[in-house]
């Protein structure tokens, strides 16, 4: 959906000696750099500064300050725009360049909302979009309105208002609810409206949330049980009075990380800048002749063809044998095979691509309903996963898999994980290390009084099991998505009721054995501090450190204690394992090497003495 969203700032003395407008500088190189990334054409932003000692909008109020006029798609033009404006804004305030404003002008946050109010309507006019304000203040008397005057101004924005508290004070020590003044009851009238503490706001941005699988269906189609696979392979359907068909949609539950897309660019300097242009890649053939000194001879694509080898000579097949039908007709849908229980089937066949499985809503009815949600109790409560034979569009290739049963709240659903075949599994025999034999076959004694290899080897194993890791209640870390979400700014998840904030509230709670792409994650914050420092405050870059919610994700989680670490020092001397010198030795290596070599060479005299013959 369309979006706009007006960011108004409180540039007032007081916001500035408090380091807030810093902080709402954060917040906002975040998120207008994610918009630059996403480039939507639907996601409209402006930004205003209230409060302000110069005036500039176009209603001619006195105290407000349009520093960017609805744009989109955001480019780091505006982005630049906004920030290096908050930061010379600041900074000439603190250095007195700036006089305090008036009176009439240290309040006029009334006038900032309206005036942002009439630019979106003039703007838009009645074009269908989410219209929404971002307020950063610290003031929450600052509006100066009665009641009556709260409900006119709320019929006069066309808008919901997003306040960001950025008092310094902790306002939610204990139970109580922190008190908004007229703000609070200004975002009480307004639907949709919901207020944060500017904290909050930095703490969400600063840990990198992994990407949300986003509900688009990929598969559609009937689950059948008791039906002949042989008869629901053609695309007539036939009926069939022994089988169970359920209607079923399947959606995405394993989201797929891709890297982060690069092109091939050209560095040419215009200006004293250094300006990058994508470049068009062509693909040219050439064959050399028959002559080794001849030069090479271009050909053209339409002469180039696939062949296969056969013996020492090329064969080209027909278009008849070389195109056959490789798919064969079979309709969308799923066939159980059959039922295994759950501790038989090894538990890392379940770490493949998987989908929800859930009942058709566009086509299916209350039975499809009923009916997964019996297969998926009567699967539960045996303790069993179904085998199934899965076709997942028109003409694609069959695969096997399994259905895992699991409740998400008060619904039923089934999570389909892709198997193996034999062919994708690899059979490994280890000789065992108590019989250990020497090259030549002889046996090797073991000392008894070292203790039993085998035994000290599982404890060692043990040792990083993680069975017992924290656990939370069955199926907690699966949630329904309640809609799309109500805005594409970088906020915090908090309750639904507006302008009211519960004190420690976890909404969501991270499985342990999920691990984040870390790669994807660091590379974003190395770009994003790159360009905080060389783009935006030109300053020298370094590379920052990780930080502590990636790097306890690849950090190891068992604690050593004095017994493992002793079992393991008898482990190393047991197996006599030493360290193995690496492959690819460093240059400082190479030169120690070469040094030692020339030392040991004797001199051209020595030698000619060594040849020397009495005669």
């Amino acid at each position: 959906m369309a979006e706009c969203s007006g960011f108004i700032v409180d540039v007032s003395p007081h916001m500035i000696q408090h380091d807030n407008v810093s902080k709402v500088q954060a917040y906002l190189e975040y998120s207008l750099l994610e918009k630059c990334k996403r480039k939507r054409k639907t996601d409209w932003i402006s930004c205003y500064l209230a409060n302000c000692a110069i005036s500039k909008n176009s209603q001619g109020i006195e105290g407000v300050f349009q520093v960017q006029d609805w744009v989109a798609p955001v480019t780091i033009t505006e982005t630049l725009r906004v920030l290096r404006q908050l930061q010379s804004y600041s900074q000439d305030l603190r250095d007195g360049n700036v006089t305090n404003p008036s009176s009439s002008a240290s309040s006029s946050m009334v006038q900032c909302l309206l005036v942002s109010s009439l630019d979106c309507r003039d703007h838009f006019h009645v074009r269908k979009m989410r219209r929404q304000l971002v307020v950063f203040t610290d003031d929450m008397e600052g509006l100066d309105l009665s009641d009556e005057e709260v409900g006119v101004l709320a019929e006069e924005l066309n808008l919901s208002i997003i306040l960001v508290d950025c008092r310094v004070e902790n306002h939610r020590n204990g139970s109580a609810v922190p008190d908004y003044g007229i703000w609070g009851k200004l975002v009480d009238v307004i639907e949709g409206s919901r207020i944060y503490h500017v904290n909050d706001l930095l703490r969400e941005i600063s840990s990198l949330p992994s990407g949300v699988v986003r509900p688009v269906m990929v598969f559609s189609g009937e689950l059948r049980l008791g039906a002949d696979v042989a008869v629901h392979t053609d695309q007539d359907s036939q009926d069939d009075e022994h089988s169970l068909t359920i209607k079923v949609e399947g959606y995405p539950a394993t989201k797929a990380v891709s890297s982060i897309s690069r092109k091939m660019v050209v560095k040419r300097e215009i200006h004293g800048k250094d300006v990058y242009k994508p470049v068009k890649s062509v693909v040219e053939y050439e064959i050399q002749g028959d002559d080794e000194k001849s030069l090479p001879i271009q050909v053209s694509p339409k002469s180039i063809a696939k062949a296969y080898r056969y013996g020492a000579d090329y064969v080209v097949l027909p278009s008849s044998l070389e195109d056959p039908p490789r798919k064969y007709a079979s309709r969308p849908g799923m066939d159980i095979l059959g039922f295994i229980d759950q501790k038989a089937l090894p538990r890392h066949f379940l770490h493949s691509e998987s989908r929800f499985i859930t009942a058709d809503t566009r086509y299916g009815g209350v039975q499809d309903v009923v009916a997964l949600s019996a297969l998926v109790d009567a699967l539960k409560e045996s303790n069993q996963l179904a085998i199934v034979r899965f076709v997942a569009k028109p003409t694609s290739d069959v695969q096997v898999g399994v259905l895992c049963p699991i409740h998400v709240e008060d619904n039923h659903t089934l999570v389909y994980c892709r198997l193996p075949f034999a062919e994708d599994q690899r059979v490994s025999d280890f000789p065992r290390l108590v019989n250990r034999t020497t090259t030549s076959g002889k046996k090797i004694e073991q000392d008894k009084s070292q203790g039993n290899i085998d035994s000290m080897m599982s404890k060692y194993i043990d040792a990083f099991d993680m069975d017992n890791e924290p656990q939370t209640e069955e199926n907690h870390y699966y949630k329904l998505m309640e809609g799309p979400s109500s805005t594409n700014l970088p906020l915090p998840q908090l309750p639904a009721h507006p302008g009211r904030v519960k004190p420690d509230t976890e909404l969501v709670d991270e499985d342990p054995l999920i691990v984040p792409a870390i790669h994807l994650h660091r590379t974003q914050q190395v770009l994003l501090e790159w360009i905080h420092l060389c783009i935006i405050n030109e300053s020298k870059f370094y590379v920052p450190e990780m930080p502590d919610f990636l790097a306890n994700k690849i950090s190891s989680r068992y604690e050593p204690s004095p017994e493992l670490d002793e079992s393991i020092a008898r482990l190393k001397k047991l197996l006599d394992i030493k360290r193995s010198r690496r492959r690819g030795s460093s240059r400082e290596d190479q030169d120690e090497e070469s040094d030692v070599a020339d030392q040991d060479i004797p001199d051209l005299q020595s030698l000619l003495s060594r040849g020397q013959r009495d005669y």
